[in-house]
Formats: structure tokens, sequence, C-alpha cells
């Protein structure tokens, strides 16, 4: 019956924000909903309508916390089909309200951030760049040097505007289910200082 219960929690995590009721997590698992509430809280201590409760809250702290998002999209993000049970949910497990909650993380966020980390990005504009990019199928022990890459794009002579010297890269991917080379991404680019 564990494996069942763990089934059971992980299916509470995938389903947090849909309407789906204990009912169909019971008939899912083949079993009544008193033995999965009962089963449940043996195993985790709590009822799994309190657990799926926890999970949404935890989320809605994250996202006030890490997004700009507002409160009433995070409770529906959260599963929560209405603002006003959201917030008082809400209220209950952290002792402030949602918007309260926000501004005392951004608050405490600031704080704890040291002077050094705060840095004014500088953007500048640069040239327009040329880059031809290819794809290879080579295992990474058949890798050649990068100097012989771009031959390996066109050959002896570079197509007209890219000179022969002009820095390559490549993007190595992880193999892919359908074919059994890892892809190779050679890219050379016309890149002045």
């Amino acid at each position: 019956m564990f494996n069942e219960m763990m089934r059971a929690e992980i299916w509470l995590q995938e389903t947090l924000a849909s309407g789906e009721s204990l009912e169909e997590l019971a008939a899912r698992l083949g079993y009544s909903s008193s033995q999965v509430r009962r089963r449940f809280r043996q195993c985790f201590g709590l009822s799994p309508s309190a657990y799926r409760e926890s999970l949404r809250l935890e989320k809605a702290a994250r996202l006030l916390t890490f997004t700009p998002r507002g409160v009433r999209e995070i409770a529906g993000r959260c599963g929560y089909t209405n603002h006003s049970a959201f917030s008082r949910a809400f209220q209950r497990r952290y002792r402030q309200t949602p918007r309260e909650f926000r501004l005392n993380r951004h608050r405490a966020l600031r704080a704890s951030r040291p002077p050094a980390l705060t840095l004014e990005p500088t953007l500048h504009t640069l040239p327009p760049r040329t880059a031809v990019v290819t794809r290879c199928y080579v295992g990474t022990e058949q890798l050649t040097p990068p100097e012989t890459w771009p031959r390996m794009l066109w050959g002896e002579e570079p197509p007209s505007g890219i000179p022969m010297d002009a820095p390559s890269l490549a993007l190595l991917h992880d193999p892919c289910q359908a074919c059994s080379l890892p892809k190779l991404d050679l890219v050379s680019s016309d890149i002045r200082k």
C-alpha cells in the first residue's frame, strides 16, 4: 500500500492546479476514498486534501516571491478558483495577506543582497555578424580540432564574405533516441573586435 500512497502523493503534486477530486484519485488506485484518506494520513501524517493545500500554498509563496504575476493569477495557477478563498487560506498559513507576504519577502531579499552584486548592465550595440551553422553526426571521439571546422563546413573555399579564419564554435548535444550518434552543430561566424 505504501507504493500506492507514493503514487497518490505524486498525483497530488502533478494535479495542483486542476480540480480533480480525491474520488478520482481513489478510482485510479482502486480503493475507496476513505481507504485512501486513512492510508495517506498513516504514511504522511495529514490528509490528501491538507497535503494538496500545503503544496498549493508553498507554490503560491514561491510565485509571489519570485514572479511579478498578480495575486489573482497566482491563485488560479495554484488551483484556487476563488480569490477570496485563496487569500484566506494563505493568511491562515503565513499569517499575512499575499500582498503583505510579497512585500516582506522582497524587502528581505533586497536587504540580504550584498552591495557588490548590485551591478548595472551595460549594453553595447555590435555590428552585424555572419554565422554559418551545420549539423554533423559524429561521436565526440571523432571530433576534429577546431581549426579544421571551417573546412568541414564548406571545403577549401568559404562562401564570399566569410573569412577562412573566422572563429568557429561547436554545440554538442546529447544523443537523441532516434540516432545512435551525438549531434554536433558547427558554427563559423565573422566576429570582428
